[in-house]
């Protein structure tokens, strides 16, 4: 994990060099590189226009020319900037092509190059599974991607992130002894491998299984061993803004109001600075919701959980995020004598859920 410092740095470098071959190679595979590099860096520094500027590019120039390899690559990098914009549909998308041109006859990168492309596409049709409210799809192409990973020899960061994310899709199916496995494995994983971004990962989700069994105190030390870590990073990341979230969540639960505000302020802030229109900012306007309501503010709650209901309906339809802002808005409009707006959220929710209990689509790859 780089810090906001390095990650600036790389943005630099790489923002030079496609300034030089736009002016003496444009149109060129050098190009299309240079412009990837700077699109990742623009995307953890969570400049996301510029990154969806610099990755669209890159696509539309690796057409061009042919090359399956850094196309399926690009493709991979443009999925994650479309799936922190909200655009889930069009990173699902991006994710199958990459998937099927790393099984192009011409193929033109080393086995190796090949393994780590397929199991990052497979990461990603899986997260926007996760992100639809689909966690058995979402686990079948986790577990496709865990296998790939495992077959190179620097994968042990792709398996470390996939394992939290497995952890997470069973949370979601409210199965926390499977979660706690996969979390824990996680965390050996990462600190076999010196990996901070899977310890991260790690201890929030080990302390995401202590809250949903309501152990809450083990559940705040191990969100905040998270934060303590990331502030040492001197990382500045989406993965901030979801330990400083779920930290308020938890203070919430525990009565400690002027943390629970703190924290998810802090929260929002980050969120909304890096991705204001992904899932984590939709959580977290949801947790500044709570909060609102906890201090007796329903009007400023109603605010925020029309604009998580926002985020996250454009999004995906089907999400937790939206059942849960859908559930929260009934509740608080029936707190402010609105009943019939109530019931209509209420039904709204209810319909999603109904939706979702249906039985699962076979996996389409």
């Amino acid at each position: 994990m780089l810090s906001t410092n390095e990650h600036a740095a790389v943005l630099q470098y790489a923002r030079r060099a496609a300034d030089l071959f736009a002016k003496w190679a444009p149109r060129s595979s050098n190009l299309a590189r240079s412009l990837t590099s700077a699109a990742t860096a623009h995307e953890r520094l969570g400049q996301l226009e510029n990154a969806r500027k610099a990755i669209d590019e890159a696509v539309a120039i690796f057409r061009c020319v042919s090359l399956p390899a850094d196309l399926s690559a690009a493709l991979t990098v443009q999925t994650v900037v479309q799936r922190l914009s909200g655009d889930l549909d069009g990173a699902m998308t991006g994710c199958q092509e990459a998937l099927r041109l790393t099984s192009s006859a011409m193929w033109d990168r080393d086995e190796g190059a090949r393994v780590l492309i397929e199991a990052t596409a497979l990461e990603g049709i899986g997260s926007v599974h996760l992100s639809r409210g689909e966690p058995v799809q979402a686990l079948s192409y986790f577990h496709k991607a865990l296998i790939e990973y495992r077959k190179h020899p620097r994968g042990l960061t792709g398996a470390a992130l996939i394992l939290s994310s497995m952890g997470s899709a069973h949370l979601r199916m409210h199965q926390p002894e499977q979660a706690l496995q996969f979390f824990e494995k996680c965390r050996e994983v990462s600190e076999a491998s010196a990996n901070a971004l899977g310890a991260v990962n790690a201890l929030l989700g080990i302390g995401a299984v202590h809250k949903q069994s309501n152990t809450l105190r083990p559940a705040l030390s191990y969100f905040e061993q998270a934060y303590d870590i990331i502030k040492k990073l001197r990382s500045d990341s989406l993965l901030a803004a979801k330990a400083l979230r779920l930290i308020a969540e938890t203070s919430l639960d525990m009565d400690d109001l002027e943390k629970a505000r703190n924290s998810s302020d802090r929260a929002l802030t980050v969120a909304g600075r890096l991705a204001p229109r992904s899932m984590e900012m939709a959580r977290c306007l949801l947790a500044v919701g709570h909060v609102a309501l906890a201090f007796g503010e329903p009007s400023q709650a109603r605010k925020s959980f029309e604009r998580a209901l926002a985020i996250a309906e454009t999004a995906a339809l089907t999400s937790d995020e939206t059942v849960d802002a859908l559930k929260e808005l009934s509740n608080t409009l029936a707190l402010m004598g609105d009943l019939t707006c109530a019931a209509t959220y209420h039904t709204r929710a209810a319909s999603i859920e109904a939706l979702r209990a249906t039985p699962p689509r076979t996996p389409d790859n």
